[in-house]
């Protein structure tokens, strides 16, 4: 605020009158001094001044503390809005996360899922043969089980089914070896039989000569000769050679005869070795 100075009139002594004071007493002699008109009109002129610079300050102070209120509402509201879009971007990050990882999933199940297929179709022959080989097992068991017992016609019915599993077999079986082991089978359940009943020897046109069988099939000539009467038969191998045909006859021996002509009579109970290229 301004001040006015004055001498005092009594002493001369400074007197500094403000806005608010028109009178005043001075500090050296004590007298009372007043404010001329002059003075005291530029003084009213100098409140009202400063009454409207209080008033601008006021005002302008005011809106100061509108704006900064505005200010700080306005910033509010963004940082509302800015966390409101964080929110959203993160329940979309979310979202995206949570499908990613559903996809993984999914896309990591149907990966298993396909390699198993494709072990189990690689494998199908596999798992199929072995559970004909179990069955097979299972038959022989019963087969060696009746023939034990003397039960041959039970003998020959599971023999009949060991032949029909074994014609089941692909690839996994070793089938060759399982048709040997029906031969066998027939071979000795026949044999076994022969004794139990003591069925003199009868002999048997054999209808073939040697060297007839050597276009059959091992198989082929097993069945014609067990058909002719004969049960005492076994099963050679020998190497397949450059001329010769797999599984087709070699030779055959009826009691340590190699050649014989067709028609000729063998006792039924002859020992027949039957070789064959393998």
């Amino acid at each position: 605020m301004k001040t006015i100075s004055f001498s005092c009139p009594n002493c001369g002594a400074n007197i500094d009158i403000d806005l608010d004071h028109i009178a005043k007493y001075c500090d050296q002699c004590g007298s009372k001094v007043m404010i001329d008109v002059e003075a005291f009109q530029e003084l009213l002129v100098e409140k009202e001044r400063t009454k409207q610079e209080a008033i601008r300050s006021t005002e302008s102070t005011k809106k100061q503390k509108i704006e900064s209120e505005e200010s700080i509402a306005v910033e509010r509201i963004l940082a509302d809005k800015n966390i409101s879009i964080a929110t959203v971007e993160s329940n979309n990050d979310y979202k995206s996360n949570k499908l990613a990882l559903i996809v993984f999933i999914v896309g990591i199940g149907a990966l298993l899922l396909m390699m198993i297929g494709i072990h189990l179709y690689s494998h199908r022959d596999e798992f199929h043969d072995k559970s004909i080989l179990k069955d097979i097992n299972a038959l022989c068991d019963e087969i060696e089980e009746c023939i034990d017992d003397e039960e041959y016609d039970d003998a020959e019915s599971y023999n009949r089914r060991l032949r029909s599993k074994i014609k089941e077999l692909q690839y996994y079986g070793n089938k060759e070896e399982w048709e040997t082991t029906y031969e066998e089978y027939c071979t000795a359940i026949e044999r076994e039989r022969r004794k139990t009943e003591r069925i003199s020897s009868s002999y048997v046109n054999i209808g073939m000569s040697s060297s007839d069988f050597e276009d059959m099939s091992y198989s082929q000539a097993y069945d014609y000769l067990i058909n002719c009467g004969f049960f005492n038969i076994s099963l050679n191998k020998t190497d397949v050679g450059f001329f010769t045909t797999r599984y087709n006859v070699a030779s055959i021996i009826v009691n340590g005869r190699k050649n014989f002509n067709s028609g000729t009579n063998f006792p039924d109970d002859s020992k027949i070795i039957i070789t064959y290229y393998e």
